[in-house]
């Protein structure tokens, strides 16, 4: 796809590598959430591609944009209608991105990772907002750790959080998922 949207022109290689995860990511979580119907498998493909765009464009450039957090909490609102989650999707919100606001209110993170937290926590809903919450911010520990052990962040020196709060919500929703299918 990047490179008939480029004009057949030269692409980055991580364009491609973008477009093969993505395309890995929607085909497990089709398979897993068949049994929910077209809404809920469309539902997740819509979360699984803001997680892993959100997550790429800050792991390049330290940013995640207010018009990608923007379009994601609006195609989330079909979603809520369609599927009566406008309550549990608006306390996970407010579970996984409250937290992390004060967090970035005493200047540990940024305003952006909030803004994904916000947009992850509508669709995970609750309790898998929590579940999401708990991973990245274990996640985002044992990273910090690693990076002040192998010397390659120092104490006070900030890194993309935005991967690792990918990681945790697509871990959620897969545990989602998959504890629906036992129920």
């Amino acid at each position: 796809m990047s490179f008939l949207t480029q004009g057949g022109g030269r692409i980055r290689g991580r364009y491609p590598m973008l477009e093969l995860t993505n395309g890995c990511l929607w085909a497990i979580w089709a398979a897993l959430a068949e049994h929910f119907g077209p809404w809920r498998v469309v539902e997740g493909w819509v979360l699984l591609s803001f997680v892993l765009v959100a997550a790429t464009i800050d792991a390049a450039h330290r940013v995640v944009p207010n018009a990608l957090t923007t379009s994601g909490a609006v195609m989330w609102l079909p979603f809520a209608l369609g599927l009566h989650q406008l309550g549990t999707g608006a306390l996970g919100a407010l579970v996984f991105a409250g937290p992390l606001a004060l967090t970035a209110v005493c200047g540990g993170i940024g305003m952006g990772d909030v803004k994904f937290a916000l947009v992850a926590g509508l669709y995970l809903g609750w309790p898998f907002a929590l579940v999401a919450f708990v991973l990245s911010s274990l996640g985002g520990g044992l990273l910090s750790a690693v990076l002040l052990a192998t010397g390659h962040k120092h104490r006070g020196e900030a890194f993309a959080f935005a991967p690792v709060l990918a990681c945790g919500t697509t871990l959620a929703a897969l545990a989602q998922v998959s504890q629906s299918m036992v129920h």
